[in-house]
C-alpha cells in the first residue's frame, strides 16, 4: 500500500513538471483554431473520469488516463469538434473503440474516442461545433462516454483548461 502511494505521488509529480502550459486564445491564431468548446452539450453533461493517475478497478494497478471522460449518461448525444481542422484519423480499436483525430493548427491534435456511430470521414474538413460522431460504449471503459484527449506534438495534455467554462 505504502509503495502504491509513493508510486502514485511520483506519477503525479511528473505529471505536472512536464504538462505543457496550455495554448491561450489570442496567442496565436483564431479562437476556433484552438480546441475551446465541450465536445458534448446538454444539462445533464459532467466529467465521469478526470485527467491523471488513477488505480484501476479491476487490477488495483495505478495508471494514467490520458484523456477526460464525459458523460450525458445517453448513447446517441451529438459530439461536436472542438476547434477547425481535418479529420486524419477515422477508425476502431479494443481500447478506444471507434474513434476520431482530428488534426488542427499549432500542431495540437485532438481525439474523440467511445462513439457509437462515426459522422464524417478521413479527409473532411470541418469547422469548431460540427457534429462528428455520437456518444457511446464502444471499446473499453464502463457506462455511455466520450473520452476526448488534446495532444500537443506528442505530449498528451489535461483537456480540462481548454474547455470554456461558461458552457
Amino acid at each position: 500500500m505504502k509503495k502504491n502511494i509513493c508510486f502514485l505521488f511520483l506519477l503525479f509529480i511528473i505529471t505536472f513538471l512536464y504538462a505543457v502550459e496550455p495554448i491561450k486564445i489570442g496567442d496565436k491564431g483564431k479562437k476556433e483554431d484552438i480546441p475551446s468548446i465541450w465536445p458534448i452539450s446538454g444539462k445533464w453533461k459532467h466529467i465521469s473520469m478526470q485527467f491523471g493517475p488513477y488505480t484501476d478497478p479491476d487490477t488495483q494497478e495505478i495508471k494514467i488516463h490520458k484523456g477526460i471522460d464525459l458523460s450525458t449518461w445517453r448513447i446517441g448525444d451529438p459530439v461536436y469538434v472542438t476547434a477547425n481542422g481535418c479529420v486524419v484519423t477515422v477508425d476502431y480499436n479494443e481500447t478506444y473503440g471507434n474513434y476520431i483525430i482530428v488534426q488542427h493548427k499549432e500542431n495540437i491534435s485532438t481525439l474523440y474516442a467511445r462513439l457509437s456511430e462515426v459522422k464524417v470521414k478521413q479527409g473532411d474538413i470541418i469547422k469548431q461545433g460540427d457534429i462528428i460522431g455520437l456518444t457511446g460504449n464502444t471499446g473499453e471503459g464502463n457506462g455511455v462516454c466520450l473520452h476526448y484527449e488534446i495532444h500537443i506534438g506528442l505530449d498528451v495534455v489535461d483537456p480540462l483548461p481548454y474547455l470554456d467554462a461558461t458552457q
